[in-house]
């Protein structure tokens, strides 16, 4: 137990063995703030964001989350992120300053042991399994095809076993595979038959020909569930005036309007797409952790409804896509989970890339699907119980 800062800045090795937590403060109030900080005689004013320390000031002892090992989420976060040097650019724009965890990042991940790395991953909802219609529609295609016209054939045969009736729950995402493959050949065409076209020139385009198409056809098949799309103002940020290229909205039986996640979408050329990507990058994150907050409120912060849920953010640039979600960790910590970049093939000869992306976009409707389930049962349970002032 550490009853007081450090004397000296702990080593890392210190931290994985769990010197860092508990924390305690001088104070013990009965509401927020609960106590001071902790470092401030030693290591001065946290000089990257006071809200970080504030936030974690006003966070029930007893509402934090206690690892198997022992020790406290919260406080390994808080200790390690005070500790960091000020010169450190890794944490200058870092999610973690938002109490957003994204266990890709190297220098956040040496704070946790293995066994509390897997902790934090079990926590959350697992991955939806794979839809079984879609995927016996892809095995269609051959994993090296013989020429365009061959896909083009594929693209009109029946997406599911002959003599097998059509049932929408099982066999929508097949025909979605037909109608995604068929948009990105005719974009393969065109775009090699002009090879006067230029990044600039394809800055509507390829967005209209193929996004469309590979995103908003397949998760508008979602009951209940639209896409708005160009320059939307996100209705769970309160704190700032973030307005997105997608916004992904649910209206369910008390007309609630549930935000379940958002896009951002980089319509420019390569000179500056590194750029414009980092800037989508933090609004992204700021956005889906509003979203998350007013899920929760929205819930009435129901520990297993919340289980259940996660945000979905789609980012495109150029012709590549980056599914992420994130859900909470606990009552005060949310993960960030990032995909693997997909590219949109721009030969029929790598076609097989074309089918990991159809499946990140269908894997991002199971989620999504699931939100929506954990929402309506939390809204009949409410109006069974009563409740109804």
């Amino acid at each position: 137990m550490v009853d007081g800062p450090p004397k000296t800045r702990p080593r890392t090795s210190d931290l994985a063995r769990g010197d860092s937590s508990p924390l305690q403060s001088e104070r013990n109030s009965p509401s927020p703030p609960y106590g001071e900080d902790p470092y401030i005689e030693h290591l001065g004013k946290f000089p990257f964001s006071q809200e970080f320390v504030t936030t974690f000031l006003s966070m029930p002892p007893k509402s934090k989350h206690a690892f198997e090992t022992g020790r406290i989420l919260e406080d390994i976060i808080f200790h390690s992120v005070r500790f960091a040097p000020p010169d450190s650019k890794w944490i200058k724009n870092n999610p973690i300053l938002h109490w957003i965890l994204d266990l890709k990042c190297d220098d956040v991940k040496k704070w946790f042991s293995k066994a509390e790395r897997a902790e934090i991953m079990s926590m959350g909802p697992p991955l939806p399994p794979r839809d079984a219609g879609f995927e016996f529609a892809v095995e269609r295609f051959p994993k090296v095809p013989e020429s365009f016209e061959q896909l083009l054939d594929i693209t009109e045969s029946l997406t599911r076993p002959a003599g097998t009736p059509y049932v929408r729950a099982t066999h929508c995402n097949a025909t979605y595979s037909n109608h995604a493959a068929i948009a990105i050949l005719r974009v393969i065409e065109s775009y090699n038959s002009c090879s006067w076209l230029g990044p600039q020139d394809l800055r509507e385009g390829w967005f209209t020909n193929i996004w469309q198409p590979l995103v908003d056809h397949c998760l508008h098949s979602i009951p209940s569930f639209a896409i708005f799309r160009t320059d939307i103002k996100s209705s769970s940020s309160v704190d700032n005036n973030y307005r997105f290229d997608g916004i992904l909205r649910a209206k369910l039986q008390n007309s609630t309007v549930y935000e379940l996640g958002c896009i951002e979408v980089a319509r420019v050329p390569k000179a500056t797409a590194a750029t414009k990507g980092e800037t989508d990058t933090s609004k992204l994150i700021s956005g889906l952790h509003d979203m998350l907050g007013v899920l929760e409120r929205s819930v009435d912060s129901g520990e297993e409804t919340m289980k259940s849920l996660q945000v979905v953010g789609i980012q495109n640039i150029g012709f590549q896509v980056n599914m992420w979600t994130m859900h909470k960790v606990g009552k005060h910590v949310a993960l960030l989970q990032k995909g693997q970049v997909r590219s949109v093939p721009m030969e029929w000869k790598d076609f097989k890339q074309a089918i990991h992306v159809m499946r990140a976009v269908v894997m991002v409707k199971l989620i999504l699907e699931r939100n929506i389930t954990a929402v309506r049962d939390w809204e009949s349970r409410r109006e069974d119980s009563g409740d109804v002032l």
